[in-house]
């Protein structure tokens, strides 16, 4: 759960392991995914949520779902990785636009990691209410190809 003191939440919204019969071990997690809304009514603090956190008392709170996954705060031992969009209204092609100029206008700041426009998401594929696209994120030392799931809630 989400600390929210420190703004963080220490470990993804949904952990898939492998089932083991050794209860002294901790099971190996597989997949790990984040989950944020995708929803025109967050507040201004909260609006770009999806990609990256905000200013908080003049200290940035890393609590953006990709920017979770850059920063290896989230999957940091994975190559692979999802979000999972909650589209609460809007259309998928408003959110993939929104999302994408978020990513560029980061591109042009100073960030560690940076950001790059490289990072931007695929075009969406929609199948009934789930919308697909993909994108890579690029940590200090590694890429991450990270699957974006958006479901359609309204």
């Amino acid at each position: 759960m989400e600390d929210e003191t420190k703004g963080d939440s220490p470990s993804t919204d949904i952990g898939i392991f492998l089932n083991v019969l050794d209860l002294a071990t901790d099971p190996p997690k597989i997949a790990v995914f984040e989950g944020k809304r995708l929803s025109k009514t967050l507040g201004k603090q909260r609006k770009q949520e999806y990609v990256i956190g905000h200013e908080k008392k003049g200290r940035h709170v890393p609590c953006g779902g990709i920017e979770r996954f850059k920063r290896s705060i989230h999957g940091g031992k994975f190559n692979n990785a999802g979000m999972i969009g909650y589209l609460q209204d809007g259309t998928p092609n408003h959110w993939w636009a929104q999302v994408n100029s978020w990513i560029a206008e980061l591109s042009s700041q100073q960030h560690d990691p940076a950001w790059s426009n490289h990072e931007q998401l695929t075009q969406p594929t929609t199948d009934g209410q789930v919308t697909e696209c993909s994108s890579a994120v690029y940590r200090k030392t590694e890429e991450l190809h990270l699957i974006h799931l958006w479901i359609k809630l309204d």
